[in-house]
Order: structure tokens, then C-alpha cells, then sequence
């Protein structure tokens, strides 16, 4: 039995061998695992090798839950288009331009960039080991040097022409830069942050084929980024998941400058079905978080709301307070269905006996969504807000 599947896998020892439930008649501890990598369940007979019962388990294919055992990226066997001429193009570019601007940022052309960085709090180490960068506006220039057509700069997405002036510019300019990696590891785009109060504040590159806001995450693909079984910590910004990354903090991913969609979580299941919610400390964030919920439960993540305040985000809670005052955190986060319930409350003034009444009928109404933990639920928020049990249970058999 393979070391990975041991992490990835909740198993059981028995005798000189292992079980599990099953994840297809979902009998409890049904499931027998042998040395050589194989399982058979005992109640259903479903059997199959170890890659069989990973992907069954996350929902994944096969070929996927195998690279996730052997330690290798996976690249979408279906996604036809990834191979062709227009995204081999893109993705050619992007491999000159993350090490182009990464060269840049180290340059004397790239000192402010650089110091702008360090004034973050980022080390050298962690600067280099994210492959962060400069762009100087002259990118198009190493391109032609590497064989680029006029044509070619535009399709590559990193050129733009002029409409005033008929000229090819960088699209990325005096900015400093992210690299955005897809799961498999290649660079299928750039973030790009203006050092001033420049507007906008966030560029992304163009969406593309291989490019796509509503499906990637920033730091999914970091060194040493996710250990099995971990939650993924789920930040606002490029600078919450440094931050963290810089912390010993490997799990930590963001979207792109976009709301959490229904293919992130899609994505984030095929890792874990645990997530931490890390956005901002002030209004956005807590309705960023409040979104988040239910996209998150539709994929069968369970989610817990991670409190930064006095702080106004991760990555300044990061560096002022450090990581042990982080995992604190991590570990006080409150239950995600209680947080979307502390919500509602404010909506309410429970001092007024009608206020009160629409609250339990809201609360009643989350309650009924949830299958599991029920009576757990209205124990806490009787408990919360001074409302006795019987009062939910008797909205709740109404609505039911």
C-alpha cells in the first residue's frame, strides 16, 4: 500500500489488515484492504485498486486520483483544446515572461519593485520561491528575441496594439507581478499590482483557453503547497496566501479578484471537503464569506469562518501577530451555519417580540435545509440568544 493513499485515506487497522467504508453502499468499515493495493468490499462486493476507491471517495477520475497517489501534476484529459496551436502559444509566452519578469524584478530596473516587496514583509526566499516579478514594459521586446510575430504578441495575450497609435505595448506594465499556475503546474496567467494608487489597483491577464478567473486558484500550485487531508485555507487576495505561504502556512489559496463560483468549489472537493474561510475583517469580506457558504455546501464542503479582527485581513493579522497566533485562529473559527445565522440576527432588533418571531422563522428555515446536526443547531443558538429550544422546534414542525 502506497504511503500517499495511507494520508489521502481514513483507514482502520484490522489484524494484518486495513478497512474503510464504503463509498459506494456507504457500509461502515465494510471495506478490506490488502497489501498490494487492492480493496474489496465485503457487503457490496465493489473492488478495485487503490486509485478505484480514491476516486470513488472524492468524486474524482481515476486517472486523476492516480497522479494524486504518484506525487504528479494532472492536466484534464477531456480538455481537448489544451494542446492546441492558440493555447501552446499562450502557455510558451507565459513560461518566457514569469522568468522575463522574475530576471526583471532583480534587476536595477526593478528596484522599486522590489523594495515594494520587502516593505510588505516578504523575504528574498519567499520573493523567489513564488517566481514574483516586475514588469518593466518591454516584455514584447524578449519576446520578438524568442521568435514571436507581430501576430503572434496579440494571440499570446501579454501585447496589446494601440487603436490611437497602431503600436504594440505590454500589456502588463511598471507593475509588479503574480504568476498564476493551474493544478499541473504551468503558468497560465499573470496578476499584476500597481505600487501607487494607480487604478485599477489589480490587472489579471485576459481570459483565454487556458486562463479562466471563474476556475483557478491563486497558490493551489506553490511549492509544497498542500498536504493531504489539510483544508484549504480560502483568502481574498494574492497577499493573504504570501503572507501565509511565508507563515509555514502551505494551504492557503485565493481566487482571482473574483467571488467564490461553483467551479472553485468543484475544484477545492477534489483536494478536501474541509475549508477555512480567511476573507477580509470588514463588510465585503463577511459577505464574501456568506456567499461563500452555500456554494461550498452544495459540493459537500464543510466550512468554518476564520475571525481576523482587530486586524483587517490575513495578511496583516500574518505579520503582526505571527503564525502561532494565525493557527490560534484557525483553530477558534467559528461553524460556518452558526456564523450565517449570526447574519441574520442583525437584521433583526430581537428586543421586539415581532423581530424576534421573524428571526426564529428565518433561523427554522436554515435549520430545515440542514440533514445532520439539528438538534445540535438549536441547542447552540438557544443558547446564543436566549430563546428556548421549544420555540425553534415548534416553528420548525410548522414549516417541515
Amino acid at each position: 500500500m502506497r504511503e500517499r493513499f495511507i494520508k489521502y485515506v481514513k483507514l482502520t487497522p484490522r489484524g494484518r489488515v486495513y478497512s474503510s467504508d464504503c463509498p459506494v453502499c456507504k457500509d461502515i468499515g465494510s471495506v478490506i484492504f490488502h497489501d498490494d493495493g487492492t480493496w474489496v468490499c465485503m457487503t457490496c462486493g465493489k473492488k478495485g485498486k487503490e486509485e478505484d476507491y480514491l476516486a470513488e471517495v472524492r468524486g474524482i477520475p481515476v486517472q486523476k486520483a492516480r497522479c494524486l497517489l504518484e506525487g504528479i501534476p494532472y492536466v484534464k484529459e477531456t480538455n481537448s483544446d489544451v494542446n492546441s496551436p492558440e493555447n501552446s502559444l499562450i502557455l510558451r509566452a507565459n513560461g518566457i515572461a514569469q522568468k522575463y519578469y522574475s530576471a526583471k524584478l532583480f534587476s536595477k530596473e526593478g528596484e522599486t519593485a522590489l523594495s515594494y516587496f520587502k516593505k510588505r514583509g516578504l523575504s528574498t526566499t519567499t520573493i523567489r520561491k513564488l517566481n514574483l516579478g516586475f514588469a518593466d514594459g518591454h516584455l514584447l521586446e524578449e519576446l520578438k528575441k524568442n521568435g514571436f510575430s507581430d501576430k503572434e504578441l496579440i494571440e499570446c495575450r501579454l501585447v496589446r496594439k494601440s487603436e490611437r497609435f497602431g503600436e504594440n505595448y505590454d500589456f502588463f506594465r511598471n507593475r509588479v507581478i503574480f504568476p498564476i499556475l493551474n493544478a499541473a503546474g504551468q503558468t497560465v496567467g499573470f496578476g499584476g499590482r500597481a505600487m501607487d494608487d494607480s487604478k485599477p489597483k489589480y490587472i489579471n491577464s485576459p481570459e483565454s483557453g487556458v486562463f479562466e478567473k471563474r476556475s483557478l486558484l491563486y497558490g493551489l500550485y506553490a511549492p509544497g503547497a498542500y498536504k493531504a487531508g489539510s483544508p484549504f485555507v480560502l483568502c481574498e487576495g494574492y497577499m493573504d496566501v504570501i503572507s501565509m505561504y511565508q507563515a509555514g502556512v502551505r494551504n492557503a489559496v485565493a481566487t482571482l479578484g473574483t467571488a467564490l463560483t461553483p467551479d472553485h468549489a468543484k475544484l477545492i472537493r477534489s483536494y478536501t471537503d474541509n475549508v477555512l474561510l480567511c476573507y477580509d475583517s470588514d463588510e465585503p469580506g463577511t459577505k464574501a464569506a456568506e456567499r461563500a457558504v452555500p456554494i461550498l455546501e452544495e459540493e459537500g464542503i464543510s466550512s468554518g469562518v476564520v475571525s481576523f479582527r482587530p486586524a483587517k485581513d490575513p495578511d496583516e493579522f500574518t505579520k503582526k501577530y505571527g503564525a502561532s497566533e494565525l493557527i490560534k485562529r484557525f483553530d477558534r473559527r467559528e461553524n460556518s451555519f452558526l456564523f450565517s445565522v449570526r447574519q441574520s440576527a442583525r437584521q433583526f432588533d430581537l428586543k421586539k417580540d415581532d423581530q424576534k418571531g421573524a428571526f426564529v422563522e428565518n433561523v427554522a428555515r436554515k435549520i430545515l435545509a440542514e440533514k445532520r446536526n439539528r438538534n445540535i443547531y438549536v441547542r447552540e443558538i438557544s443558547r446564543i440568544y436566549q430563546i428556548p429550544e421549544e420555540v425553534f422546534w415548534t416553528v420548525i414542525e410548522y414549516l417541515e
